[in-house]
């Protein structure tokens, strides 16, 4: 291979015709340092084969993480509806209660209810 030398900034840096040829084709009108430097990136590429791990992963989620966040979603959708209309759903009567005649049971549906259900919805992408 023929080397061809550039001046970039004062620094002589060497290019073997092979890079050039490649530069001449697909970057005809390109100077010679711009092609040079396309092909060291593009030769790193194709030869790094050890390469760094990613801090942020991708995350899998399977399909029951997915029946959590909505199981979860669905929890909190129902405290906010308690405490929108101010009303728990009372089992034992099996019906709808004022939060003034259960206050309690309204208490212990909110608290319990925001916990889970933002458990639910959070461990997927913590666990």
């Amino acid at each position: 291979m023929v080397n061809r030398r550039e001046t970039i900034a004062g620094a002589k840096v060497e290019a073997s015709s092979f890079f050039v040829n490649v530069c001449d084709i697909n970057f005809p009108k390109s100077p010679a340092w711009i092609c040079f430097a396309t092909a060291l990136s593009s030769l790193g590429e194709m030869t790094n084969h050890h390469k760094a791990v990613p801090i942020i992963t991708s995350m899998d989620l399977t399909t029951l993480d997915y029946i959590r966040i909505l199981i979860g979603v669905a929890i909190l959708l129902y405290v906010a509806n308690c405490l929108v209309n101010q009303k728990v759903w009372i089992r034992k009567t099996f019906s709808w209660g004022a939060r003034e005649e259960y206050p309690k049971i309204f208490q212990m549906n909110i608290i319990g209810g925001s916990l889970i259900g933002s458990f639910l919805v959070a461990s997927p992408f913590l666990f």
